[in-house]
């Protein structure tokens, strides 16, 4: 988890020209859902630690947080992520925010998810792989220093989360999701 006041938005989020169109309902969702994130990587390296969870339950649990983080079904009053990715990049170029993140980030998002039939060992590296980049991004949100950096942060975080959700869908198909979790797994 990472060590930081979410509780406060960094300043160079709220710097941007759209942040002062929001009202306190919508800060307090933006806030909430970076919390909501913690806990999502946390309960990530929990289940990687672990070997007594099943598989099941974990992707139970993982598909719900992702979708509620995500805002499906939608919430009125929040401030979407698409309205963010949309009207706030107006004046910011993909190039320039692209070059705010890091490889370890671009390479997360960039990666291929496991497919329906990938081992476990492979869904759990991939998975590790995420939820180490995910952390990375929210870190970089907070200590960003300046507008278009908090966005690009803001931008890769979704995209990590969606791949995640969208593992879980893909799980679903997967024969994994059925066999019980030994002990040396």
């Amino acid at each position: 988890m990472n060590i930081v006041d979410r509780n406060i938005l960094p300043s160079s989020f709220m710097e941007c020209d759209n942040f002062n169109r929001l009202t306190q309902k919508q800060i307090f969702s933006i806030v909430s859902r970076f919390n909501y994130i913690d806990e999502i990587i946390e309960n990530i390296n929990e289940w990687l630690d672990s070997d007594k969870t099943e598989l099941s339950h974990f992707i139970d649990d993982l598909e719900l947080d992702l979708s509620v983080n995500q805002n499906l079904p939608g919430d009125e009053g929040k401030e979407s992520s698409y309205l963010i990715h949309n009207s706030w990049t107006f004046n910011m170029s993909p190039s320039s925010l692209r070059s705010e993140l890091s490889e370890t980030i671009i390479k997360s998002i960039n990666e291929e998810i496991p497919g329906t039939m990938c081992s476990l060992d492979d869904f759990k590296l991939w998975i590790q792989n995420q939820s180490l980049a995910l952390n990375e991004a929210v870190t970089g949100f907070y200590s960003a220093k300046s507008s278009p950096s908090a966005i690009a942060f803001y931008i890769a975080i979704d995209i990590i989360l969606i791949n995640l959700l969208s593992s879980t869908y893909k799980m679903r198909l997967n024969d994994e999701l059925t066999k019980p979790r030994t002990h040396n797994q």
